[in-house]
């Protein structure tokens, strides 16, 4: 099988894979993430038939990993088309990859649907998110004073970054990010709404609709106070609300309710040798690489 790079004449082809595999979980990102986002030099592909049957892309970013800035990429999309699967097109796909990766950047990450698939490559789950299910009296009355869908991109940068402080691993994000991200929320029917506090910023949460809720998966904050207004906003809009946050914001107390854990990003890490060598240890795998940390992960991004 010959995995090669895509060009932009197959641009049309991967979407409508996107379109047909990934249709559970699109809501509009499809469309937007081939407006913004989709890079035909970073996505591989395989040709049968004179088509294109089995793909996947990445994304470089930079995160904070203990206390150090490293460039790394988020692998995404990695799809066959149903008649073509189990033929290994999937593991070929990977392992050009990886190979081009592992040249570039020490850790690659992957937001896994199934993890079991990814093991044999190398990658261990590091990120649990935990959801819950609320209904309105699950949060203390609280009045919206300060409460807005007005947003300041440069607000929005500053709240992150001092949220972001308290863990390791985040993706560093800039004004451009969320400039992106406004236009990410528009096409996925989702609004972005801010908390002020004497004319200052306090947090922000996305809150996307639904017929039956209202989906928050991200939700930032520096006090319950932001937290509660935003929940309270959302359970105005829907009798239900599904929050996802990072394994290790402790809220079960908060709610009087245990969260749902679930896996939600793997990571591969190419180099161990050069890896202890940065970080100054003796690790032999990804669990205990992550280990190292003095604060909790937070890998919120999907691309």
């Amino acid at each position: 099988m010959n995995v090669i790079r895509s060009q932009s004449e197959d641009a049309k082809a991967i979407y409508q894979i996107w379109k047909e595999i990934f249709a559970f979980d699109d809501f509009g990102f499809t469309d937007y993430y081939f407006k913004h986002h989709f890079n035909p030099f970073r996505t591989y592909i395989i040709k049968e038939d004179q088509k294109v049957v089995s793909i996947g892309s990445f994304h470089k970013h930079v995160y904070k990993i203990n206390h150090r800035f490293l460039e790394g990429s988020m692998i995404v999309g990695l799809a066959t088309v149903e008649e073509y699967r189990h033929k290994g097109y999937m593991r070929a796909i990977l392992e050009t990859m990886l190979d081009h990766l592992a040249s570039q950047e020490l850790i690659t990450f992957i937001q896994a649907y199934n993890p079991e698939l990814y093991k044999p490559f190398g990658f261990e789950m590091v990120y649990y998110r935990k959801r819950y299910v609320l209904c309105r009296q699950d949060i203390k009355s609280i009045d919206l004073k300060g409460v807005t869908t007005a947003i300041h991109y440069e607000d929005m940068l500053k709240i992150y970054a001092k949220f972001a402080k308290r863990f390791h691993g985040f993706m560093i994000r800039d004004y451009q990010y969320f400039k992106q991200l406004e236009l990410q929320c528009k096409a996925t029917n989702s609004q972005i709404v801010c908390v002020y506090e004497k004319g200052l910023i306090k947090g922000y949460g996305i809150l996307q609709q639904f017929e039956q809720h209202v989906l928050i998966e991200e939700l930032i904050y520096l006090d319950l106070k932001t937290l509660y207004k935003i929940l309270s906003l959302a359970l105005k809009v829907k009798l239900k609300v599904e929050l996802i946050v990072s394994k290790q914001e402790q809220l079960d107390r908060v709610f009087n309710m245990e969260g749902e854990i679930f896996g939600y990003t793997m990571a591969r890490i190419h180099d161990y040798e050069m890896f202890n060598q940065l970080f100054n240890c003796q690790v032999s795998s990804v669990k205990e690489a992550f280990a190292l940390a003095d604060r909790p992960l937070f890998l919120r991004e999907n691309i």
